[in-house]
């Protein structure tokens, strides 16, 4: 296994000979060093890599590894928090370079489905270049006359559009959010990413490249043919989908390992007209949840004729941190000060198309706060759109905190505990059925020394209440004891969720919805997969070694990904270059070889 602590590679390495004669491979060197990791620092190590400028460009990389059998591990901006684009070995791909917005085309509104813009980009774009773009009502696009045809160009200037996915980091690419199948602050309203994608582009394990599009290839009585021949034959129910699913929904999510995805068409929506935000200060953590439960008891029945789009929940764990990098980040400057005794926030976020109906439930809202003992000062609210972006800072700005105060720990102690320095973030992404007071219960229940009170790891709490779908951020040192600690509360934790589960519902119906419920949007990657996958149905991995067969059949799409014995804490010695560990190695704990 590789150290994880971000050692420097010593010495580059050579390019395999399979991929020397291809334009902009490199061999790996230190100064390349930020692309052995991502925002866990999870560390990896790799032997060459590339910045291709095209699908040819990919073509020819992914067919070279292949025929050469090189591990390739794709990355997009490294902002994912389990390691999925991590190398442990072979050749890592970065697309930060495939960057472009192609083209846009209008689908018309019908019976079963509301008008619909659709626009292909390319994997690199981040989503704040996105959102860019989309603000500026396509300048770029019209400007460069490659809107397309009239129709596109007529919605364009009646409608402004947005991408509902709305991931917290703004700098994530398209295709990570595509490949973890994120959804955002606002996915109780919109859904995951996946339900936003009409069609990807990706090349397969020969260099060959495939489009599809939503509606093409669709699962009938437990089988999909692929468009490369292929019979796939497993119930898609056990990877959490519906039993018609589209094959558009089975490649989404899949972290890396079924091809390189060069091309994403996404579903646009028309925008809001407003987007208005509350937010909400308690002196109790268990009033925020007996709050938020309320909240979610009156919309239960009403979930898309009420403006409520998210309900977000931050403990005193998080509004400590922020107070702390307040002096450090400019954007939490912008913000008042956190009243007094706080210990849990609510930010509440309100879409529509009618002002009216947005005012009249901000109005009912500041009421029932009121009602709840919230004081008036304790009660922030925007109203305009520059007052809305500013406070939606408060709950975007959670994992960026908590990033800043992982590595402030770090240097707190790089003359002090080296343990500290060493430090990984560990993130938790389960959805717990129940009430949300219960979900806050059980997580609390785990975090904290029963005997004492005191907390057996540092950490961060925040999510989205109307889910009961926390992101817990563990911020352990490298020190044996917290090492077992995390361990410990990573498996209580997913075993506590998948029990839950299981006793909720029907026990096949549960079976199905376990992936779903176990890691709901930032993937299971290399960290979280010896917590999660033992938990997994026998039926989850068949249709995943299905999978890997049909489009991975030479085992090199990120191999490391979804181990069943993948241990984030062994720490190896030093390498002595960066590809000393041998193919044997590399594939031999690989559960979908």
């Amino acid at each position: 296994m590789p150290d994880f602590i971000d050692s420097p590679v010593l010495s580059p390495v050579s390019v395999p000979p399979a991929l020397a004669a291809i334009e902009g491979v490199v061999p790996f060197e230190a100064k390349y060093h930020a692309y052995l990791s991502d925002e866990s620092r999870l560390t990896g190590w790799a032997d060459s890599l590339s910045f291709p400028t095209s699908t040819a460009h990919v073509a020819e990389i992914v067919k070279a590894c292949c025929q050469a059998q090189i591990p390739l591990i794709c990355q997009g901006s490294r902002t994912g928090i389990t390691g999925a684009g991590v190398p442990m070995g072979g050749h890592v791909m970065v697309l930060e370079q495939l960057n472009l917005i192609r083209v846009l085309a209008y689908v018309e509104e019908t019976e079963t489905q509301q008008a619909t813009l659709l626009l292909t980009v390319a994997p690199g774009l981040s989503l704040a270049a996105l959102n860019a773009e989309l603000e500026s009502g396509f300048a770029h696009l019209i400007e460069n006359d490659v809107v397309g045809d009239a129709a596109a160009l007529r919605a364009v200037n009646e409608t402004k559009w947005f991408w509902p996915p709305d991931p917290s980091e703004a700098q994530a690419s398209i295709g990570g959010i595509v490949s973890n199948n994120a959804g955002g602050i606002c996915g109780h309203r919109y859904g995951r990413a996946g339900q936003h994608v009409a069609g990807l582009e990706w090349v397969d394990a020969d260099g060959q490249v495939w489009s599809i599009h939503r509606g093409e290839y669709v699962f009938h009585d437990h089988t999909c043919q692929t468009p490369m021949g292929d019979m796939l034959s497993f119930d898609p129910r056990a990877l959490g989908l519906s039993a018609n699913a589209d094959l558009v929904d089975v490649l989404v999510g899949g972290e890396g390992m079924l091809g390189v995805i060069t091309g994403i068409t996404l579903a646009l929506q028309p925008a809001p007209v407003c987007r208005w935000a509350i937010v909400a200060f308690f002196h109790q953590d268990t009033d925020a949840a007996a709050f938020a439960d309320s909240l979610k008891t009156d919309i239960l029945d009403a979930r898309y004729s009420h403006p409520l789009v998210a309900l977000e929940y931050l403990d005193s764990s998080m509004l400590a941190a922020m107070t702390l990098q307040r002096v450090h980040m400019t954007t939490l400057q912008s913000l008042p000060l956190f009243p007094a005794g706080s210990q849990a926030a609510l930010y509440l976020e309100l879409h529509h198309h009618d002002v009216d109906a947005v005012e009249n439930w901000c109005e009912t809202l500041l009421m029932r706060l009121m009602e709840a003992g919230i004081e008036e000062d304790a009660m922030w609210a925007a109203m305009d759109e520059s007052e809305y972006a500013r406070l939606r800072q408060l709950r975007l700005l959670a994992p960026e905190v908590s990033n800043a105060l992982r590595l402030q720990r770090a240097m707190s102690s790089s003359s002090g505990d080296p343990a500290v320095s060493m430090s990984l973030k560990i993130a938790t992404d389960l959805k717990i059925e129940g009430s949300f007071s219960e979900t806050l219960q059980r997580y609390k229940s785990h975090l904290y020394h029963p005997s004492n009170g005191t907390e057996r790891v540092a950490y961060t709490l925040f999510g989205h209440a109307l889910d009961n779908h926390l992101h817990l951020n563990l911020l352990p040192d490298n020190s044996e004891a917290q090492q077992l600690a995390v361990k410990a509360i990573l498996h209580e934790l997913v075993q506590q969720a998948a029990d839950v589960k299981l006793n909720a519902e029907k026990k096949s119906t549960a079976l199905a919805c376990l992936p779903q419920s176990l890691s709901v949007e930032h993937g299971i990657g290399k960290l979280k997969a010896a917590a999660i996958l033992p938990h997994l149905p026998a039926a989850y991995h068949d249709a995943y070694r299905q999978l890997k067969a049909a489009f991975d059949p030479h085992g090199v799409f990120n191999p490391h990904n979804r181990l069943q014995a993948y241990d984030c804490f062994v720490v190896n010695p030093p390498l002595t270059h960066a590809g000393s560990h041998s193919d044997a190695e590399r594939h031999a704990t690989c559960l979908y070889e």
